[in-house]
């Protein structure tokens, strides 16, 4: 029977397993010489105190260990955390799915967020919290705008138009914002100020 293990540990390129049933040190010693040899890793450190195995490596945690139980070095237990994180993930995706259709496609749930928190920072700021909520929640809605949607189906952020008919959404950027004349207006501003300052 292979040694079981488990990810206590992980982040792109580092890998952290913890053996709870493992007899000596030697034992650990010798899988982490073992997993020496997994193409993609760059090191193996074993620490006897606590039955763990660090790898630091340049390819997928899934060739790691496809490796280690391929050549019979040990197989690894699910964690109740992996079987949660696609769960998760498929449930924020859903989430989104729904507060799309429920607004007609006009914004999904990255949007919907982004308005919350940037209405609690104007909300803040009117109280005179502008300093830090205020300011953290625009942040965080900064933030927010620049991740990767959560909906598979949406490429770009919503704040950049996508989900506007696409005339609407060139107007938007060229700064007419759909009403003939308004593009008029702001060259007529920028030529005052150009005699003001003159």
């Amino acid at each position: 029977m292979l040694p079981e293990a488990r990810i206590v540990h992980r982040l792109p390129g580092r890998l952290r397993f913890r053996f709870d049933r493992l007899g000596a040190a030697e034992q650990l010693l010798a899988l982490a010489e073992k997993m020496q040899a997994c193409p993609g890793v760059r090191s193996v450190s074993a620490n006897p105190l606590t039955g763990s195995l660090l790898i630091l490596h340049a390819t997928s945690d899934t060739e790691i260990l496809r490796y280690a139980e391929s050549h019979a070095l040990f197989s690894v237990r699910p964690t109740s955390r992996d079987e949660a994180q696609p769960d998760a993930a498929a449930g924020l995706r859903a989430l989104s799915q729904g507060v799309r259709q429920v607004t007609g496609g006009a914004i999904d749930l990255d949007g919907f967020l982004l308005l919350v928190l940037t209405g609690l920072a104007i909300q803040q700021a009117i109280e005179g919290n502008v300093m830090v909520p205020a300011a953290a929640l625009l942040w965080n809605a900064y933030t927010l705008s620049r991740m990767p949607p959560l909906d598979p189906d949406r490429s770009q952020p919503v704040a950049t138009g996508e989900g506007v008919p696409q005339a609407e959404a060139a107007a938007l950027r060229k700064g007419r914002r759909g009403t003939p004349g308004a593009g008029k207006s702001r060259q007529t501003a920028r030529k005052h100020r150009a005699n003001v300052v003159r």
